[in-house]
């Protein structure tokens, strides 16, 4: 089964003509504009863009706290982050946040971005009592 290719700009609404039969199989190409385009299976981030699209093109609606996690822990990768630190950069120094909180976003941000998926090659690590750890599958 060959893949669907298709420039996110130009061609996104491909998605729509294509079918489900293909959604796993689409490869995002890059162009000028994304050139540090980061594929990680079930996503692709676009950071000069500031956004997110999912495998089947569809832009993944993240909140302001979860793109800037997302963002964080990608210039991370494979490192210990504690809770703290963290807080600290999503939120700041001067913000009190509920413990839960960051717990709820990384569980958000999980299921928004598909982490469970089989084609995901993220994966979002809990080190209790540390923090976490965004890692490549491989």
């Amino acid at each position: 089964m060959s893949a669907v290719q298709f420039n996110l700009d130009r061609d996104v609404s491909i998605c729509e003509v294509c079918g489900a039969k293909h959604k796993n199989n689409l490869v995002i190409m890059k162009d000028n504009k994304n050139d540090n385009a980061n594929n990680y299976g079930t996503f692709t981030f676009f950071p000069q863009a500031k956004k997110v699209v999912s495998i089947n093109g569809e832009n993944i609606a993240l909140t302001p706290q979860e793109y800037k996690l997302l963002e964080f822990g990608l210039s991370n990768l494979g490192k210990a982050i504690a809770r703290q630190e963290i807080l600290n950069t999503i939120w700041g120094n001067n913000t009190i946040v509920v413990p839960t909180t960051l717990r709820n976003r990384i569980s958000k941000l999980r299921r928004k971005l598909n982490l469970n998926d089989k084609l995901a090659k993220l994966e979002i690590v809990t080190l209790t009592g540390v923090g976490y750890r965004f890692d490549l599958k491989y």
